[in-house]
């Protein structure tokens, strides 16, 4: 059945009893989308059995509590040129997907805020804020730096700070003491109406790679949300070793 309320009110719902199994980004990112009014709910039994979105030739959400393959998701995956598919949804999809020419792997991963992450800054380095009035640029010149394709403008990293989402304090550098100047960029998003903290850019330069930059900046953004966040999540694309977010330690 169509809704216009219910899509979001259960997008959010199911999101937040499994973030990893529902859709391959933030629930905010979603839940922005012109069309999300226009999304499908199917109850089964008084309980939402699946949530589907088709948007410009997109299929943004395709969720069902079983894995199942609904007719909705059928029918789009015979004209979207683009469908993010969970894992499950894609194995059961076969050969309905055989159509399109690319495929691209995604990792999702959740952190339970309820414990504690280690994650001990290495000697020879330092935390500090971005200061957004003026490191847009250089922020943008990092991100360039750790990736072969990807390129951004100091207008679109400045955009960012007009999300909903977006907290000063969450923005951080890690920088080598001896030469004053960054090794490592962490940037997170909060999105109260969850509890989720999203790790949206975790960036170490190729020449400081494997000293553990990367676990210090994750432990911090956490340590830094953990009075308002219940989940933390990140994602990336399989694979590249700039989005290799690593897997936290747990003290016990």
């Amino acid at each position: 059945m169509s809704t216009d309320s219910a899509f979001r009110d259960e997008l959010a719902r199911v999101y937040a009893s499994n973030p990893c199994g529902v859709i391959p980004n933030a629930l905010w990112k979603t839940l922005e989308e012109p069309s999300v009014e226009s999304g499908r709910v199917h109850y089964s039994d008084r309980r939402v059995a699946a949530l589907s979105l088709e948007d410009d030739g997109r299929l943004l959400v395709a969720w069902h509590r079983d894995g199942c393959v609904t007719s909705a998701v059928q029918d789009a995956l015979a004209r979207v040129r683009l469908a993010l598919l969970h894992d499950r949804i894609a194995t059961n999809a076969e050969p309905l997907t055989e159509r399109f020419s690319q495929r691209t792997a995604f990792f999702r991963l959740q952190h339970d805020m309820s414990q504690r992450a280690a994650g001990k800054l290495p000697g020879g380095f330092s935390i500090r804020d971005v200061a957004m009035a003026e490191d847009a640029h250089d922020v943008s010149l990092f991100i360039a730096k750790c990736y072969d394709d990807i390129r951004m403008t100091p207008g679109m990293v400045r955009s960012w700070t007009t999300r909903p989402v977006f907290v000063p304090t969450l923005w951080i550098w890690i920088d080598e003491a001896s030469t004053k100047r960054p090794a490592a960029l962490g940037i997170a998003e909060m999105d109260y109406s969850v509890g989720e903290l999203s790790l949206e850019w975790i960036q170490v330069l190729p020449s400081f790679r494997r000293r553990g930059l990367a676990h210090a900046l994750v432990a911090e953004l956490l340590s830094r949300a953990s009075s308002d966040a219940h989940i933390a999540t990140a994602s990336g694309i399989q694979g590249n070793p700039a989005e290799a977010v690593p897997r936290l330690r747990i003290p016990r």
